[in-house]
């Protein structure tokens, strides 16, 4: 390579020195100001929360936001967001809060029909309001979030909307009692995994005039699609029938007033003196779950 040839490389190399020093101490900078990302927008009816609801308001209506973490109803949860207000409405008292969630939104997502003639699932569930986390609230959000949460603690598995409808009710939401059907209306209900007598699967509204042969096949049919098997007429340890045990009024009795009323329940329960362990929703081809 002659001299001319390597003077030109030389000066090839020295300038792509400068070039590369220079745009190391004088980096390329873009417009604009670095920010925090955005949070997140409200849920929508539907979401899942992962652990307890952790908004809430203290006793003069303020929110008391914290962080609440949400993930999909496949995975364990403990509620589901049922009813969305947004935005809320100033509140005065925590009570005004929960007022929002106790209209009729909660049995249409659980896909309950309307209350009347059709029987009512008995559930454990509740009600509570959840609220902006602390970066919603400081970017002034402010909404009330409907929750519906298993009553006893448990973490939920699989989606509840429309689980009423579909007959796909979770085991652990199951209402059970323990002790003689006679006393349904003045006794506690218990935990379908503690020992039990029986299961309360629904409830309706029934009139003086109303016959239990009129009841009995609707009640089987709830409870052959709740238990996923049919137990009407197969199950000889087990009784299905339905129970009125409060208001003013006994079934086809003839000496009711005309007006009376009352609460009619469809139960499965024990044909003898033994004791269930679990939930009979969801039981399919499982064996009855009897104590030892």
């Amino acid at each position: 390579m002659d001299r001319r040839a390597l003077g030109g490389l030389a000066l090839t190399l020295a300038l792509v020195g400068v070039l590369a020093g220079s745009r190391l101490l004088n980096p390329l900078t873009v417009d604009g100001a670095a920010g925090a990302e955005p949070p997140p927008p409200p849920p929508v009816v539907g979401t899942c929360l992962a652990g307890s609801v952790t908004s809430s308001w203290d006793a003069t209506g303020t929110l008391r936001p914290a962080d609440t973490a949400y993930v999909s109803c496949a995975q364990p949860h403990r509620g589901e967001v049922f009813l969305v207000v947004d935005p809320g409405p100033p509140q005065s008292s925590p009570e005004t809060v929960f007022d929002l969630c106790r209209g009729p939104e909660m049995s249409s997502y659980l896909g309950v029909r309307p209350a009347g003639r059709d029987w009512q699932p008995e559930i454990n569930v509740r009600t509570t309001a959840s609220g902006p986390d602390r970066r919603q609230a400081d970017t002034g959000q402010y909404w009330v979030a409907c929750v519906v949460v298993d009553d006893l603690g448990a973490p939920l598995t699989s989606p509840l909307g429309g689980a009423a409808a579909a007959h796909t009710v979770p085991p652990q939401l199951g209402v059970c009692f323990d002790g003689s059907v006679a006393d349904l209306g003045v006794r506690s209900p218990v935990g379908c995994d503690g020992p039990h007598t029986g299961e309360v699967f629904a409830s309706r509204d029934v009139e003086a005039s109303t016959a239990r042969a009129d009841l009995m096949p609707s009640c089987q049919a709830l409870v052959d699609a709740d238990t996923g098997r049919l137990i009407s007429g197969r199950e000889p340890s087990v009784i299905i029938e339905t129970v009125v045990a409060d208001g003013n009024v006994r079934v086809s009795d003839g000496d009711t007033p005309a007006d009376a009323t009352g609460t009619a329940r469809c139960v499965v329960r024990s044909a003898d003196d033994r004791r269930l362990t679990a939930s009979l929703r969801q039981l399919d081809d499982a064996p009855l779950p009897w104590a030892d």
